[in-house]
């Protein structure tokens, strides 16, 4: 990947909540590859919000 890459409300909330294994895990490795510095990541207000009210509504 090329330059930050956008992380919306799916992707934070199946790293958390985990309930679609591939998908988890897809989430798992690029989370782990932003903590090893293999990438830079961004999100907005926006989703940050959106996935407060999934987990708390949902979960």
């Amino acid at each position: 990947m090329e330059g930050p890459v956008f992380i919306d409300s799916n992707i934070i909330v199946r790293h958390i909540v985990g309930d679609a294994p591939v998908q988890a895990e897809a989430c798992r490795v690029l989370f782990r590859a932003v903590e090893a510095g293999k990438h830079t990541v961004w999100t907005t207000n926006q989703v940050v919000a959106e996935c407060v009210y999934v987990l708390t509504k949902a979960y």
